[in-house]
This record gives structure tokens, C-alpha cells and sequence, in this order.
């Protein structure tokens, strides 16, 4: 191999590792990253419970864990609702729409 042909092999390494090296470092600073970066999910401050059978679970909640009652269960045409809460943690029992006796009901 001719010497011109040695420096032009080590000069097509050297561009190689240097765009290599420039893809693989993030832009920004670590610092700039960190504040980016943070937690998707912040606090939840209210849980929706979905179950056929929302007043049962409602009931199980409220009087046998005896947790605060946000708001009481109530059955309305399209949905039925209630609200227990633990600290700062809202939990709401719902069903929406009719409910329906087909469905596999979970025990409590």
C-alpha cells in the first residue's frame, strides 16, 4: 500500500469516528437534559373505577374500609356514580350506560 493511500484510509477513519461520535452525543447539556426530563405522570389526584356492579364496590369502600364519602351513590339513566376519597386521592365508582346482567360479575 502507497502512503498516500495509508493517510487517506486513516483519513476516512478519523471522519468516520468523528460523525459517529457526533450521532451518538445528545444535544444539550446533562444539564439541560435533566430539567427536560421529568415523571409523565406527576401526581393523580382522582381514580376511575369502571365495574358492572359500581354500588357493591361503592358499599365496600365506604362502610366496610370506612373511607370518607366525596360523593354518594347515586343511579341516573346513563350512568351511575360515587366517590370515596383517601388523602388527597379521589376514588369514583362508575357505570355508564345500562347495566348488564349477561356480564361476569367480579366477587368482593
Amino acid at each position: 500500500m502507497r502512503k498516500a493511500d495509508k493517510m487517506n484510509a486513516k483519513f476516512r477513519r478519523g471522519i468516520v469516528f468523528i460523525v459517529l461520535l457526533f450521532i451518538s452525543l445528545p444535544f444539550g447539556t446533562s444539564q439541560e437534559r435533566t430539567k427536560r426530563r421529568g415523571p409523565v405522570v406527576r401526581q393523580a389526584d382522582r381514580i376511575l373505577i369502571e365495574s358492572n356492579d359500581p354500588r357493591a364496590l361503592f358499599e365496600i369502600f365506604s362502610e366496610t374500609l370506612q373511607l370518607p364519602v366525596v360523593w354518594p351513590f347515586a343511579e341516573h339513566e346513563t350512568y351511575s356514580s360515587g366517590s370515596v376519597s383517601k388523602g388527597n386521592v379521589t376514588l369514583e365508582l362508575y357505570r355508564y350506560g345500562a347495566r348488564r346482567s349477561a356480564d361476569v360479575n367480579a366477587r368482593y
